[in-house]
C-alpha cells in the first residue's frame, strides 16, 4: 500500500548490495505490480545498466522485457 515507502526501501538495498541481480528484478516486478510504471522503468533500467556493465546476460534480458512492460505502463 505505501508506494514511497517501498521504493525508499528497494532504494535502500540496491544501495547496499549493487551487485544482486534479484533486487532489482523484484523491485521492478513490485512497481509493476502497484502499478507504478515510471519507478517500474528506473529500476529496470539501472539492472540493465548493471547488466550491461558486468555483462550479465540473464539479467539484461529480465531487465529488458520488465522495462518495455513498464513503458506500458507510463504511455
Amino acid at each position: 500500500g505505501n508506494v514511497a515507502g517501498a521504493v525508499a526501501e528497494f532504494d535502500a538495498l540496491i544501495a547496499r548490495h549493487p551487485d544482486e541481480p534479484k533486487f532489482y528484478v523484484t523491485a521492478t516486478e513490485a512497481m509493476l505490480s502497484a502499478k507504478q510504471g515510471e519507478a517500474a522503468v528506473r529500476f529496470a533500467e539501472g539492472g540493465l545498466a548493471k547488466a550491461q556493465a558486468t555483462g550479465n546476460r540473464d539479467l539484461e534480458g529480465a531487465c529488458r522485457e520488465l522495462a518495455d512492460a513498464a513503458r506500458r505502463l507510463t504511455k
